[in-house]
């Protein structure tokens, strides 16, 4: 049975995927290329100076906490030190046609979890948008019957009516004449 040399138009491995990230990083051959993709990423907290491989796993106190696995643990110029989340695999090129079946059934998945996430991030960023726009339209429309308003009361018109016209309380119309 001949193996599927690309899924999903891609020739290479997705580096932003759990599993592409473990395969392209994951070895003491790619040190170097790791720790110069990291110092991309956290250019303004340091400049990482050294990096090491780990397999310490931390397991929460209840059956409901998270497991972590912390595997890469760095050090910066700073002496800051943070760790990368990181299972270690033997390294191939980042080619998706070097995959077995098995370990394209499982970067399809990631690529699946992967689309998950981007697609609940967009959902979230786009309601916050909504959410903002809406908020925004309604304050514009409360400042511009305050105006109106500020206006109307200027002009000698009757606090009811200004009530009437602008849709205004009577008590915010009271508040703003005092502030007059």
């Amino acid at each position: 049975m001949e193996k599927e040399l690309f899924w999903g138009g891609e020739k290479y491995l997705n580096p932003l995927t759990n599993y592409g990230f473990k395969r392209i990083f994951g070895s003491e051959t790619y040190k170097e290329l790791l720790i110069n993709f990291l110092n991309e990423l956290i250019h303004d907290q340091g400049k990482i100076i050294n990096l090491n491989y780990l397999t310490t796993e931390q397991l929460g106190q209840k059956e409901t906490d998270r497991k972590a696995i912390f595997d890469i643990y760095c050090k910066t110029d700073c002496d800051k030190y943070f760790i990368v989340e990181l299972q270690k695999v033997r390294q191939a090129v980042a080619d998706i046609s070097q995959l077995t079946t098995k370990e394209m059934e499982e970067y399809k998945k990631s690529i699946t979890e992967y689309a998950d996430v981007q697609d609940a991030i967009l959902y979230y960023e786009q309601k916050g948008r909504d959410e903002g726009f809406s908020e925004g339209v309604e304050k514009g429309i409360e400042q511009e019957k305050i105006q109106i308003a500020k206006k109307c009361l200027e002009k000698g018109y009757s606090i009811e009516t200004i009530s009437e016209i602008t849709g205004l309380s009577l008590e915010k119309i009271k508040n703003i004449n005092d502030i007059l």
